[in-house]
């Protein structure tokens, strides 16, 4: 703090409510092993839809590597054209 300030006491900001980081509130939503079972209980995948699970997420990202790629396509097509 500089000479010439003064403080006031006013709080700018209340943390006191804080009680740690963002990732201490994360591991506080994961149940504790004392909570018992969900009440939706998990079932394993089959190998089927795995398989398809796994082929879909691919063909998503492709789907979107395949726009950046048509976008990139385009600017240096205008970009050779304007600078020709």
């Amino acid at each position: 703090m500089k000479k010439d300030e003064i403080d006031n006491g006013m709080t700018v900001a209340d943390m006191s409510g804080v009680d740690g980081s963002f990732l201490s509130s994360i591991r506080n939503m994961r149940p504790s092993p004392d909570q018992g079972e969900t009440s939706v209980p998990k079932e394993k995948m089959t190998f089927s839809q795995s398989f398809w699970f796994i082929l879909g997420a691919m063909k998503a990202g492709l789907m979107i590597a395949a726009a950046y790629g048509v976008v990139y396509f385009i600017v240096l097509l205008l970009m050779t054209m304007l600078w020709r």
